[in-house]
Protein backbone atom coordinates (compact mmCIF):
# COMPACT_ATOMS: atom_id res chain seq x y z
CA UNK A 1 0.00 0.00 0.00
CA UNK A 2 1.36 3.52 -1.01
CA UNK A 3 0.67 6.79 0.51
CA UNK A 4 -0.22 9.58 -1.58
CA UNK A 5 0.29 12.96 -1.09
CA UNK A 6 -0.82 14.79 -4.38
CA UNK A 7 -2.07 13.48 -7.49
CA UNK A 8 1.88 12.99 -8.69
CA UNK A 9 2.50 9.37 -7.92
CA UNK A 10 6.43 10.09 -8.05
CA UNK A 11 5.53 12.07 -4.88
CA UNK A 12 4.12 8.29 -3.17
CA UNK A 13 5.76 6.46 -0.52
CA UNK A 14 5.44 2.91 0.40
CA UNK A 15 3.56 2.67 3.87
CA UNK A 16 3.55 -1.25 3.77
CA UNK A 17 3.93 -4.27 1.31
CA UNK A 18 2.77 -7.85 1.46
CA UNK A 19 2.64 -10.50 -0.98
CA UNK A 20 -0.55 -13.40 -1.09
CA UNK A 21 0.34 -16.42 -2.57
CA UNK A 22 -1.90 -18.42 -4.85
CA UNK A 23 -4.15 -20.99 -2.81
CA UNK A 24 -6.54 -23.81 -4.31
CA UNK A 25 -9.94 -23.23 -2.53
CA UNK A 26 -12.57 -25.37 -4.25
CA UNK A 27 -12.93 -27.43 -1.12
CA UNK A 28 -13.72 -24.35 0.99
CA UNK A 29 -17.10 -25.96 1.90
CA UNK A 30 -16.45 -28.84 2.47
CA UNK A 31 -16.20 -31.01 6.16
CA UNK A 32 -13.76 -29.87 7.26
CA UNK A 33 -12.92 -27.06 5.06
CA UNK A 34 -9.06 -27.05 3.30
CA UNK A 35 -7.31 -25.02 1.15
CA UNK A 36 -4.06 -26.23 -0.36
CA UNK A 37 -0.74 -23.74 -0.57
CA UNK A 38 -0.80 -22.94 -4.20
CA UNK A 39 3.48 -22.53 -3.41
CA UNK A 40 4.27 -25.50 -1.10
CA UNK A 41 1.62 -28.07 -1.60
CA UNK A 42 1.03 -27.74 2.06
CA UNK A 43 -2.99 -28.25 3.55
CA UNK A 44 -4.44 -25.86 5.36
CA UNK A 45 -7.76 -26.28 7.69
CA UNK A 46 -9.90 -23.72 8.12
CA UNK A 47 -11.00 -23.65 11.97
CA UNK A 48 -13.59 -21.36 13.44
CA UNK A 49 -14.95 -20.09 16.28
CA UNK A 50 -18.01 -17.85 17.36
CA UNK A 51 -19.02 -18.37 13.89
CA UNK A 52 -15.77 -16.37 12.36
CA UNK A 53 -12.75 -17.92 11.20
CA UNK A 54 -9.43 -18.12 13.19
CA UNK A 55 -7.17 -18.81 10.93
CA UNK A 56 -7.18 -18.18 7.37
CA UNK A 57 -7.84 -14.70 7.66
CA UNK A 58 -7.08 -13.47 4.19
CA UNK A 59 -10.01 -15.75 3.29
CA UNK A 60 -13.65 -15.13 3.75
CA UNK A 61 -12.47 -12.49 6.29
CA UNK A 62 -11.78 -8.71 6.56
CA UNK A 63 -7.96 -7.75 7.12
CA UNK A 64 -5.92 -4.52 7.56
CA UNK A 65 -3.59 -3.96 5.27
CA UNK A 66 -1.97 -1.90 7.06
CA UNK A 67 -1.62 -3.76 10.64
CA UNK A 68 -2.31 -7.66 9.58
CA UNK A 69 0.55 -9.71 10.97
CA UNK A 70 -0.22 -12.81 8.92
CA UNK A 71 -0.66 -14.70 11.61
CA UNK A 72 -2.73 -18.53 11.20
CA UNK A 73 -3.03 -17.61 7.25
CA UNK A 74 -0.22 -21.01 6.61
CA UNK A 75 2.59 -19.60 4.80
CA UNK A 76 0.27 -17.78 2.32
CA UNK A 77 0.75 -14.53 2.76
CA UNK A 78 4.22 -12.90 3.13
CA UNK A 79 5.47 -9.22 4.17
CA UNK A 80 7.79 -7.52 1.58
CA UNK A 81 11.52 -6.90 3.45
CA UNK A 82 11.43 -3.03 4.96
CA UNK A 83 7.33 -3.30 4.44
CA UNK A 84 6.55 -4.93 7.11
CA UNK A 85 2.91 -3.34 8.92
CA UNK A 86 3.03 0.03 10.60
CA UNK A 87 1.37 -1.87 13.50
CA UNK A 88 -1.09 1.43 13.88
CA UNK A 89 -4.03 2.99 12.21
CA UNK A 90 -2.67 5.58 9.22
CA UNK A 91 -3.54 8.88 9.95
CA UNK A 92 -6.05 11.15 7.90
CA UNK A 93 -5.05 11.56 4.34
CA UNK A 94 -5.14 10.13 0.65
CA UNK A 95 -3.68 6.76 0.31
CA UNK A 96 -3.39 4.61 -3.05
CA UNK A 97 -3.45 0.34 -2.66
CA UNK A 98 -2.34 -0.79 -5.44
CA UNK A 99 -2.89 -4.50 -6.49
CA UNK A 100 -0.65 -6.52 -9.03
CA UNK A 101 -1.95 -10.13 -10.27
CA UNK A 102 1.06 -12.51 -10.89
CA UNK A 103 2.08 -15.76 -10.74
CA UNK A 104 2.62 -17.73 -8.28
CA UNK A 105 6.66 -16.75 -8.44
CA UNK A 106 6.14 -13.51 -9.37
CA UNK A 107 6.69 -13.19 -12.82
CA UNK A 108 3.86 -11.46 -14.92
CA UNK A 109 1.28 -13.48 -16.34
CA UNK A 110 1.11 -13.66 -20.51
CA UNK A 111 1.05 -11.74 -22.84
CA UNK A 112 2.62 -9.13 -20.49
CA UNK A 113 5.34 -11.60 -19.50
CA UNK A 114 7.43 -14.02 -21.06
CA UNK A 115 5.95 -17.27 -18.51
CA UNK A 116 2.77 -18.84 -18.82
CA UNK A 117 -0.48 -17.17 -17.74
CA UNK A 118 -1.57 -17.86 -14.50
CA UNK A 119 -5.62 -18.70 -13.97
CA UNK A 120 -7.23 -18.13 -10.86
CA UNK A 121 -10.48 -16.53 -9.90
CA UNK A 122 -10.32 -13.99 -6.95
CA UNK A 123 -12.70 -11.64 -5.89
CA UNK A 124 -12.60 -8.77 -2.74
CA UNK A 125 -14.00 -5.86 -1.33
CA UNK A 126 -12.41 -2.93 0.06
CA UNK A 127 -13.62 -0.65 2.27
CA UNK A 128 -12.31 2.37 4.88
CA UNK A 129 -13.52 2.75 8.38
CA UNK A 130 -12.58 5.06 11.07
CA UNK A 131 -10.28 5.26 14.23
CA UNK A 132 -13.31 3.38 16.12
CA UNK A 133 -13.68 0.75 13.22
CA UNK A 134 -16.82 2.21 12.25
CA UNK A 135 -17.50 2.77 8.66
CA UNK A 136 -16.38 6.35 7.82
CA UNK A 137 -18.71 8.62 6.41
CA UNK A 138 -16.47 10.95 5.80
CA UNK A 139 -14.58 9.03 3.48
CA UNK A 140 -14.64 7.95 0.00
CA UNK A 141 -12.76 5.15 -2.78
CA UNK A 142 -12.20 5.52 -5.74
CA UNK A 143 -10.54 3.25 -8.97
CA UNK A 144 -7.73 4.65 -11.65
CA UNK A 145 -8.67 3.48 -14.97
CA UNK A 146 -11.34 1.36 -14.54
CA UNK A 147 -12.79 -0.63 -12.11
CA UNK A 148 -14.19 -4.26 -11.29
CA UNK A 149 -17.65 -5.16 -10.11
CA UNK A 150 -19.11 -8.17 -8.99
CA UNK A 151 -23.59 -8.51 -9.19
CA UNK A 152 -24.10 -11.49 -7.48
CA UNK A 153 -28.05 -11.09 -7.69
CA UNK A 154 -30.48 -14.22 -7.38
CA UNK A 155 -34.24 -12.55 -6.98
CA UNK A 156 -37.41 -14.61 -7.49
CA UNK A 157 -39.40 -11.29 -8.62
CA UNK A 158 -36.05 -9.86 -10.42
CA UNK A 159 -33.77 -7.54 -8.66
CA UNK A 160 -31.08 -4.50 -9.17
CA UNK A 161 -28.32 -3.11 -8.26
CA UNK A 162 -27.26 0.80 -8.17
CA UNK A 163 -23.25 2.04 -8.02
CA UNK A 164 -22.46 5.31 -8.09
CA UNK A 165 -19.03 5.15 -10.84
CA UNK A 166 -17.85 8.49 -11.54
CA UNK A 167 -18.75 11.90 -10.34
CA UNK A 168 -19.44 15.26 -13.28
CA UNK A 169 -19.02 18.43 -12.04
CA UNK A 170 -21.50 21.48 -12.96
CA UNK A 171 -18.21 22.17 -15.88
CA UNK A 172 -18.66 19.38 -17.40
CA UNK A 173 -22.09 20.45 -19.00
CA UNK A 174 -22.61 20.24 -22.59
CA UNK A 175 -19.90 17.76 -23.14
CA UNK A 176 -19.61 13.84 -23.61
CA UNK A 177 -18.97 11.34 -21.32
CA UNK A 178 -18.11 7.71 -22.12
CA UNK A 179 -18.61 4.90 -20.03
CA UNK A 180 -17.12 1.27 -21.14
CA UNK A 181 -18.77 -1.77 -19.53
CA UNK A 182 -16.49 -5.19 -20.22
CA UNK A 183 -18.67 -8.44 -20.93
CA UNK A 184 -21.69 -7.70 -19.19
CA UNK A 185 -24.97 -10.13 -18.76
CA UNK A 186 -23.34 -13.78 -17.30
CA UNK A 187 -26.56 -14.76 -16.00
CA UNK A 188 -28.35 -18.50 -15.53
CA UNK A 189 -32.22 -19.22 -15.97
CA UNK A 190 -32.62 -17.50 -18.98
CA UNK A 191 -34.03 -13.71 -18.89
CA UNK A 192 -32.98 -10.61 -19.77
CA UNK A 193 -29.76 -8.01 -18.11
CA UNK A 194 -30.65 -4.33 -18.95
CA UNK A 195 -27.74 -1.89 -18.19
CA UNK A 196 -28.78 1.86 -17.35
CA UNK A 197 -26.53 4.96 -16.83
CA UNK A 198 -28.47 6.90 -14.05
CA UNK A 199 -27.74 11.10 -13.59
CA UNK A 200 -27.14 11.95 -9.97
CA UNK A 201 -31.02 12.93 -9.54
CA UNK A 202 -31.58 8.94 -10.11
CA UNK A 203 -32.49 9.25 -13.41
CA UNK A 204 -32.07 7.27 -16.39
CA UNK A 205 -29.32 9.57 -18.29
CA UNK A 206 -31.87 11.82 -21.34
CA UNK A 207 -30.10 14.16 -23.80
CA UNK A 208 -31.76 16.57 -24.88
CA UNK A 209 -32.73 16.74 -28.28
CA UNK A 210 -31.35 16.43 -30.85
CA UNK A 211 -28.85 15.03 -29.27
CA UNK A 212 -28.76 11.47 -28.65
CA UNK A 213 -26.82 8.12 -27.19
CA UNK A 214 -24.79 6.23 -29.18
CA UNK A 215 -24.06 2.63 -27.71
CA UNK A 216 -20.94 0.83 -29.41
CA UNK A 217 -19.89 -2.72 -29.48
CA UNK A 218 -16.01 -2.73 -29.43
CA UNK A 219 -15.44 -6.22 -29.73
CA UNK A 220 -12.60 -7.46 -27.09
CA UNK A 221 -10.56 -3.91 -27.12
CA UNK A 222 -11.06 -0.63 -26.16
CA UNK A 223 -9.27 0.76 -29.18
CA UNK A 224 -11.21 -0.56 -31.06
CA UNK A 225 -12.76 2.57 -33.11
CA UNK A 226 -15.53 2.96 -33.59
CA UNK A 227 -16.96 -0.36 -33.05
CA UNK A 228 -20.73 -1.45 -33.97
CA UNK A 229 -23.20 0.98 -33.31
CA UNK A 230 -25.86 -1.40 -31.22
CA UNK A 231 -29.23 -0.40 -32.56
CA UNK A 232 -32.98 -0.48 -31.09
CA UNK A 233 -34.22 -2.84 -29.81
CA UNK A 234 -30.74 -3.73 -27.65
CA UNK A 235 -30.30 0.14 -27.16
CA UNK A 236 -32.42 3.21 -27.08
CA UNK A 237 -31.00 6.61 -28.34
CA UNK A 238 -33.15 9.03 -26.36
CA UNK A 239 -31.69 7.46 -22.81
CA UNK A 240 -28.37 5.65 -21.91
CA UNK A 241 -29.77 1.92 -21.86
CA UNK A 242 -28.47 -0.91 -23.25
CA UNK A 243 -29.90 -4.71 -23.25
CA UNK A 244 -27.19 -7.11 -22.46
CA UNK A 245 -28.82 -10.27 -22.37
CA UNK A 246 -32.20 -11.19 -24.12
CA UNK A 247 -33.31 -14.76 -23.09
CA UNK A 248 -30.48 -15.74 -21.87
CA UNK A 249 -28.65 -15.36 -24.85
CA UNK A 250 -25.76 -12.73 -23.99
CA UNK A 251 -24.97 -10.13 -26.49
CA UNK A 252 -21.41 -8.39 -25.68
CA UNK A 253 -19.87 -11.94 -24.12
CA UNK A 254 -16.35 -11.16 -23.90
CA UNK A 255 -16.69 -7.70 -25.56
CA UNK A 256 -16.88 -3.89 -24.24
CA UNK A 257 -19.71 -1.81 -24.45
CA UNK A 258 -19.15 1.72 -25.21
CA UNK A 259 -21.84 4.29 -24.38
CA UNK A 260 -21.48 7.70 -25.53
CA UNK A 261 -23.70 10.59 -22.97
CA UNK A 262 -24.02 13.78 -24.18
CA UNK A 263 -24.65 15.95 -20.94
CA UNK A 264 -27.83 18.22 -21.18
CA UNK A 265 -26.33 22.03 -21.53
CA UNK A 266 -28.72 22.95 -18.48
CA UNK A 267 -26.60 20.44 -16.42
CA UNK A 268 -26.64 21.78 -13.07
CA UNK A 269 -26.63 19.27 -10.07
CA UNK A 270 -25.55 22.35 -7.29
CA UNK A 271 -22.49 22.96 -6.04
CA UNK A 272 -22.35 20.72 -3.22
CA UNK A 273 -20.20 17.92 -5.37
CA UNK A 274 -22.00 14.72 -3.38
CA UNK A 275 -24.25 15.25 -5.55
CA UNK A 276 -22.03 14.91 -8.69
CA UNK A 277 -22.10 11.23 -8.44
CA UNK A 278 -23.21 9.02 -11.78
CA UNK A 279 -24.41 5.47 -11.53
CA UNK A 280 -24.99 2.38 -13.38
CA UNK A 281 -27.95 0.54 -12.88
CA UNK A 282 -27.46 -3.84 -13.58
CA UNK A 283 -30.84 -4.73 -13.86
CA UNK A 284 -31.94 -8.66 -13.87
CA UNK A 285 -35.86 -10.00 -15.25
CA UNK A 286 -37.57 -12.30 -12.71
CA UNK A 287 -36.21 -15.84 -11.29
CA UNK A 288 -32.58 -14.90 -13.02
CA UNK A 289 -29.57 -15.84 -11.22
CA UNK A 290 -26.49 -13.06 -12.35
CA UNK A 291 -22.64 -14.22 -11.15
CA UNK A 292 -21.48 -11.53 -13.39
CA UNK A 293 -18.38 -9.81 -13.20
CA UNK A 294 -18.00 -5.92 -15.37
CA UNK A 295 -15.22 -3.94 -15.63
CA UNK A 296 -16.25 0.00 -16.06
CA UNK A 297 -14.10 2.27 -17.20
CA UNK A 298 -14.69 6.21 -17.72
CA UNK A 299 -13.83 9.19 -20.10
CA UNK A 300 -14.11 11.86 -22.15
CA UNK A 301 -15.42 12.75 -25.41
CA UNK A 302 -13.72 15.98 -26.38
CA UNK A 303 -12.34 18.43 -24.07
CA UNK A 304 -14.36 20.78 -21.29
CA UNK A 305 -15.13 23.98 -21.41
CA UNK A 306 -12.76 24.94 -18.45
CA UNK A 307 -11.58 22.99 -15.31
CA UNK A 308 -9.52 25.80 -13.69
CA UNK A 309 -10.09 29.07 -12.24
CA UNK A 310 -7.04 31.14 -13.00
Amino acid sequence: MKGKSDVSRAAEGKCSQFKGLPIEATNWNASPPTYTNGTSGATITQTYGGGNPTNMLTYHNWINVNTYNGAGDGGTMQWVTGQQPLGYKLPAGQYRLRMDSLNYDGTRPSPDGASGPGHSHKGYAVRVLDAAGNPCANCTLGAWDDMCIYTPISVPAGGSFTIPEFSVPPDYAGQTVTIDIFDPGDISGGGNVDLYILEPSGAVARPIPPATVAVYNLGTSRSTSPGTLVTPPLADPTQAFVEATTGGTSHFNGNWVHFEVPIPTNYNPGNNPNNWYWSVKYVISAGVTATDTITVAIGLKGNPAHLLIS
